[in-house]
């Protein structure tokens, strides 16, 4: 491949450079942290029309960022027949089901043969995949062996969608290797993309999650209005009877992560429950590893302060303003605040661009509940700019990993409250015994539950004692386990590590 030289190619989908969060600001840490080691950046997205500028300027050991937009329109192509090979065709059948759970586990050479070959004409390229005979036979014989609800019509397409977007990544693969180390920020398309980069040419592979990705992808596809289910398919639960395209969605996810677990000679969560999750979910328990956050402490420490008697207390709401965040529960428990301290002002501080419609959702919702004069929306700030404004931090969201917001807020002796989501509860209760002896540093909540969210925040924000004790739990808690120094130390050992495996 064109380009130069990296140490670490870090994969990155629907994050970095172009997207601001948590996920994104971890990676520029770590990448700006360790100017003598060299990164390619390669991102991942959906449609090039749905990033804007980038929200990070890369610092100068970024080598390159690579950009691959998976669902473009552009990618057109004529429609060609001839030249297909049975035998592929063969072995994708062999892979699915073994993806499907038919199987105890696929044959090694067909694993070979697929992910080193694919994307050549003599094996399966797009093209055929497309508009060969053989595929729409295998297409046709699954409807008509498995599917159960939705029209001939709606499986073609979704099978066609699912896909494509691997046929794109596999001919980029071939390109060339990206770096000495494969790094993947996810499972996914970046998983598959790392999995297929480390099978192909042997690079070792780390994979870390700060959420577990097929669990966000289920609760997005869960509440997916796109997909389509049948009238008479009702359900309350995202495991319950749901309509066939979704549980197709969910299965291919679910087999991306199997392949990525497979691969990755290790594989990184921030807490001990998503590495559970991992295994479940078919990692081999002997890779799995904890590496938690970390941040510079040091820098939010001006911000702390003796709350000023008589000011209006600011709750904030740090985050994308997007349904995984639940920004709706955020605005409800706003209500019950008001309704015992009428004077409480609320920030929303985040990027609204990336789901606009749900964004003019909470803006209704605010009007609506009769808050909107105390809510602001702010749109992006800095971080200690935003810090420097709150007396408390709230997250509602429906699923989390170790969010840096909470560290940070901590650092800054802010104390949080928070749904019971990822590591939330460890970080503000303590994950151990002797962390626990700190003293919890906000309280937990349960998700969509606005009532008892509004009367933690109350409870906190009217008990000086209480808030004073979180405030020195919270500097505690952040200087004495979730130091920066030490996570960028056992990333750089992992790096180093990796470069072992291949000998």
């Amino acid at each position: 491949m064109n380009g130069k030289h990296a140490q670490v190619a870090m994969i990155c989908e629907g994050t970095y450079p172009y997207v601001s969060g948590g996920v994104s600001q971890w990676i520029h840490e770590i990448v700006t942290s360790m100017p003598d080691v060299s990164f390619r950046i390669v991102f991942i997205g959906g449609d090039r029309s749905s990033y804007g500028e980038p929200r990070y300027q890369v610092p100068p050991n970024v080598v390159e960022v690579e950009e691959h937009f998976i669902m473009e329109s552009r990618h057109r192509i004529k429609a060609r027949t001839g030249g297909e090979n049975p035998e592929a065709f063969a072995d994708v059948t062999k892979l699915h089901n073994w993806l499907r759970g038919r199987l105890q586990k696929a044959e090694p050479g067909v694993m070979d043969r697929i992910f080193k070959n694919t994307g050549k004409p003599k094996y399966l390229t797009r093209e055929h995949f497309l508009f060969s005979k053989y595929a729409w036979l295998e297409i046709s014989s699954r409807y008509a062996k498995y599917c159960t609800d939705p029209s001939f019509l709606d499986y073609f397409w979704t099978v066609r969608t699912i896909h494509e977007p691997l046929f794109r990544l596999s001919a980029a693969a071939l390109k060339g290797p990206r770096g000495d180390i494969v790094h993947s920020i996810s499972t996914g398309y970046a998983g598959y993309f790392g999995f297929l980069l480390s099978k192909i040419y042997g690079s070792p592979y780390v994979l870390t999650e700060h959420g577990i990705y097929t669990k966000e992808r289920k609760l997005d596809l869960a509440q997916a209005e796109w997909i389509k289910d049948p009238q008479e398919v009702f359900f309350s639960g995202i495991d319950e009877e749901m309509g066939y395209v979704r549980r197709l969605w969910i299965r291919f996810f679910e087999g991306l992560g199997r392949l990525a677990y497979g691969q990755a000679g290790v594989i990184v969560s921030l807490m001990e429950s998503n590495r559970l999750r991992q295994v479940r979910d078919g990692a081999d328990a002997a890779k799995t590893r904890i590496i938690p956050n970390g941040i510079d402490v040091a820098r939010f420490a001006p911000l702390r302060s003796d709350k000023k008697p008589g000011r209006p207390p600011v709750i904030g709401f740090i985050g994308r303003v997007v349904p995984i965040k639940d920004l709706k529960t955020f605005l409800r428990s706003a209500r019950v605040v008001l309704d015992q301290i009428p004077a409480a002002k609320f920030l929303i501080i985040g990027p609204d661009a990336e789901d606009q419609e749900y964004a003019r959702e909470c803006r209704m919702l605010a009007a609506t509940l009769g808050v909107e004069n105390s809510v602001e929306f702010t749109g992006m700030m800095k971080t200690e700019g935003a810090l420097a404004r709150l007396d408390l931090l709230a997250l509602t969201s429906v699923s989390e990993g170790l969010p840096l917001v909470i560290l940070e807020a901590f650092a800054a002796g802010i104390p949080v409250v928070s749904t019971d989501v990822g590591a939330c509860r460890e970080l503000i209760e303590g994950r151990a015994p002797q962390d626990r002896e700190i003293g919890p540093s906000g309280l937990v909540a349960q998700i969509a539950d606005p009532s008892a969210i509004g009367a933690a925040m109350v409870m906190i924000l009217n008990n000086a004692a209480l808030y004073r004790a979180m405030s020195a739990s919270a500097i505690r808690r952040a200087s004495a386990l979730y130091d920066r120094a030490e996570m960028i130390a056992s990333y750089r050992s992992l790096y180093l590590e990796a470069q072992l495996w291949q000998g």
